[in-house]
């Protein structure tokens, strides 16, 4: 998805909204306030109330974009140096754990996501009193699906570079003077090391796989829920039938993430030594912090978008009914 960037500095935008709402009859802001489609000086003034709301809305919807496009750089910056790179037997197990935390955080991130998308989905099959159009309750959901979607595609991508089984024997034997007797047998390195990320491994593609196979789930039900209000609401029809497209859609994702899940991996990435494992720890560190700043930001800015949004819907509606009686 494009996101335009934001161009428009903070200060001069706030003071020219300032202006516009403040030059403005303190009636004219109020929501339920009626009007004669006669008066041409008071529909004036409506209208001008309208485009302040609107330049306000625009730019807490610039707020969003913009933050939510520092959030996507940052995680696709944080999942793209990880995959490239595995344990070696200097590093053990740092890799894996960095894999690891950023798909547990992937995850988390995801739950966000999805209690936005729940509240959408709600009013769009069940219409309430907030004032959303049903297509901007559709385009808010469709961006936040495809930013669940790409979590989920990320999420994915990191168990997929993690390192799978390797058959090594358990123990190695040091040959020693003359004979058998002198030889050592010692613990096999190679095999310890297997051992030591595989317990990461396992316990990452489980919980994916166990998760993906619950979403499915939840799904093919949301599936047979809409496919019951279809026959229980034929006036939503259309809605309720295009949401079942869209059902199917992520059903299908859904699925073809689970196969890969299940997939055998073809490369966990460059082993890395000790030194370089703790370098990229400290710098996952560091962007995770940040991203943890980032997304609470970005879900602020999104709450204030949305809980704005139906004043611009009541305002102009007010202006079509003055100007269309």
């Amino acid at each position: 998805m494009q996101i335009p960037a934001f161009s428009h500095s903070l200060p001069s935008r706030r003071a020219c909204l300032r202006w516009i709402i403040g030059s403005l009859p303190a009636v004219l802001l109020c929501g339920n306030m009626s009007l004669l489609a006669a008066d041409p000086t008071q529909v004036d003034h409506l209208k001008m109330a309208l485009k302040g709301r609107e330049f306000h809305s625009n730019f807490l919807l610039d707020e969003v974009r913009a933050t939510d496009k520092r959030v996507e750089s940052r995680m696709e910056n944080l999942v793209n140096a990880l995959k490239v790179v595995a344990d070696s037997k200097d590093s053990k197990t740092k890799v894996a754990r960095m894999k690891k935390e950023t798909i547990e955080g992937l995850m988390k991130s995801i739950e966000l996501y999805n209690a936005k998308r729940s509240d959408i989905q709600e009013q769009l099959v069940r219409p309430t009193s907030s004032n959303l159009t049903t297509e901007q309750k559709q385009r808010i959901r469709k961006e936040l699906d495809s930013r669940i979607e790409k979590r989920v595609a990320q999420i994915v991508e990191l168990q997929q570079s993690l390192p799978t089984n390797e058959e090594y024997e358990k123990y190695t034997v040091i040959p020693g003077g003359i004979g058998w007797a002198d030889s050592t047998i010692v613990k096999n390195e190679d095999w310890e090391q297997n051992r030591r990320v595989m317990l990461q491994s396992d316990e990452v593609r489980k919980k994916l796989i166990s998760d993906l196979q619950r979403s499915i789930e939840r799904l093919d039900d949301q599936g047979r829920k809409l496919q019951k209000q279809m026959q229980e609401q034929p006036a939503a029809a259309e809605v309720l039938e295009a949401e079942l497209t869209r059902n199917a859609e992520l059903l299908t994702n859904r699925q073809t993430q689970l196969d890969q899940a299940l997939t055998e991996p073809e490369s966990s990435g460059r082993p890395i030594g000790k030194g370089e494992a703790t370098a990229l720890d400290e710098a996952v560190k560091t962007a995770v912090t940040g991203l943890k700043v980032e997304v609470t930001k970005l879900f602020a800015d999104y709450t204030a978008f949305i809980s704005f949004l139906p004043q611009v819907n009541s305002l102009r509606a007010q202006v079509q009914q003055a100007t269309n009686p």
